[in-house]
């Protein structure tokens, strides 16, 4: 019989592992799943094409982890790949395969949809008010705190990502359901 992870973990302390990761281990379960929708999410996640299913279940289940164990930084990154996927296939979902993005002359620039990033999808769809007022707000923060994460930046700020990772992972979420529903 194999060992459970939490008591292999007290047993190999004096290896130098982390203290925290045995108190993080047991943040994963069924209730804190339940506190953020995970198995709801993860069914609607179901009925996913399947060209997109594996990706966006991999990107939601890696982003739900890192939150859980408090893996700030990738959450924060976790969050903007998530959002990035799900923008892409719902684009592609409503036969967006070229979208036009505002460039700095106030023109549009046309891209084909595989090649646009993070920013450039959420201007799209807030350009076409695919989702509301609110969109822009929430998919900019997966967006903007992704520059966050720069080592030169933290050195020089020592901010503190947990709130950030947080909102991330929220605004994450109601994208997820918004897209999903």
């Amino acid at each position: 019989m194999t060992e459970s992870l939490e008591k292999k973990i007290k047993k190999e302390k004096q290896k130098n592992i982390p203290t925290n990761w045995n108190v993080t281990i047991k943040n994963i379960n069924v209730e804190a799943l339940e506190n953020f929708d995970y198995f709801k999410i993860i069914a609607r996640v179901g009925k996913v094409n399947q060209k997109y299913r594996t990706l966006i279940e991999r990107d939601f289940n890696e982003l739900s982890f890192n939150y859980l164990v408090g893996n700030y930084k990738s959450t924060i990154v976790m969050s903007g790949s998530l959002v990035e996927m799900i923008l892409t296939y719902f684009c592609e979902k409503k036969n967006h395969k070229i979208i036009n993005v505002k460039n700095v002359r106030g023109g549009f620039d046309s891209k084909k949809l595989y090649d646009a990033v993070l920013n450039d999808l959420i201007s799209f769809v807030e350009d076409k008010k695919l989702f509301g007022n609110d969109f822009q707000h929430l998919g900019n923060l997966a967006r903007v705190y992704r520059n966050f994460i720069h080592p030169g930046l933290e050195l020089k700020s020592k901010a503190i990502i947990k709130p950030k990772a947080e909102l991330c992972f929220i605004s994450s979420l109601e994208i997820l359901k918004k897209i999903l529903n």
